[in-house]
């Protein structure tokens, strides 16, 4: 059963629908991932698989995610060395990287068709983050709480409430 989120400004995610993405920040190195900002819009959990599911139109040839000035037009959202990519990297970082901390990343798997018909929804829009210092209210407020309010304006996709 995949469990559908809805990141972006749709209220439900039907059935037949593929997904959609739009970023901010740095789309040129691939391994950039504390400088991009992304909103998705019909992605779904995979509970079998624990993944996230990114619906791509089948021969759709869209442009690139990412246009690396030294590895070219990248199409996917998670690169690993074992399937010939050049490098291991998620797409976009959920915390703050510091040295002494592990990161926390996100990314998709590719799948052509469409969203399933036999997905759930979570309603509303969902913020994915993995806070710095949870239990500090500072590091809350311009760790997490800031950074996510800057990114739904830029993004265009601001909402009185988030799920996060």
């Amino acid at each position: 059963l995949q469990q559908g989120i809805s990141l972006g400004r749709r209220r439900s995610s039907p059935a037949g629908a593929y997904s959609q993405w739009m970023c901010v920040g740095n789309l040129e190195e691939i391994g950039s991932i504390e400088h991009r900002t992304c909103l998705f819009e019909n992605v779904c959990y995979n509970k079998d698989e624990s993944d996230f599911v990114f619906f791509e139109r089948p021969g759709n040839v869209s442009m690139p995610v990412i246009f690396d000035h030294r590895h070219g037009s990248q199409h996917r959202f998670r690169w690993r060395r074992r399937d010939g990519q050049p490098m291991d990297s998620e797409f976009a970082a959920l915390n703050k990287w510091v040295p002494y901390k592990p990161r926390v990343a996100w990314s998709a798997q590719l799948r052509q068709g469409p969203v399933p018909k036999d997905h759930e929804l979570i309603a509303g829009t969902t913020a994915l983050s993995a806070p710095f210092v949870s239990t500090n209210f500072g590091h809350v407020a311009w760790d997490e709480a800031f950074p996510l309010l800057v990114a739904m304006a830029q993004l265009g996709a601001y909402v009185p409430e988030l799920n996060v």
